[in-house]
C-alpha cells in the first residue's frame, strides 16, 4: 500500500510541477525569452568543432540535472511548507490549537 501511495504521490507532484512549468511558459515573457535564448545557444553549440561537442553536451546535461534537482527539492519543500501551514491553521491539529492560543493572547 505504501509503495502505491508513494508512486501516486510522485505522479501527482510531477504532474503539478509540469502544469506549473507549462503555466509559466504560457504567461511569463521573460521565461519565453530565456527559452528562446537557450534554444539559439544550443543551435550555435551544435556548430562547434567535434572536439568541443562532448564538453558542451556534458555541461548542458550537468546544468539540466542540477536544475532538475533544485526544482524538485524546492517543489517538495513548498509542499511540506503548505502542510505545516495547514497544521498551524486547521483547528483539528495540536499545532493549530497551540498557534491559536498564542495568536489570540
Amino acid at each position: 500500500m505504501t509503495k502505491r501511495f508513494d508512486k501516486n504521490l510522485a505522479a501527482f507532484l510531477t504532474e503539478a510541477r509540469e502544469s506549473a512549468i507549462n503555466e509559466l511558459k504560457d504567461s511569463n515573457g521573460e521565461y519565453q525569452k530565456l527559452c528562446h535564448v537557450l534554444s539559439e545557444k544550443m543551435r550555435i553549440a551544435k556548430e562547434l568543432p567535434d572536439e568541443y561537442t562532448d564538453i558542451v553536451e556534458s555541461l548542458v546535461d550537468t546544468m539540466f540535472a542540477l536544475s532538475r534537482l533544485e526544482k524538485n527539492y524546492l517543489y517538495l519543500q513548498g509542499f511540506k511548507d503548505c502542510v505545516n501551514l495547514h497544521k498551524r491553521l486547521d483547528g483539528s491539529f495540536i499545532e493549530s490549537q497551540e498557534f491559536e492560543k498564542l495568536f489570540m493572547e
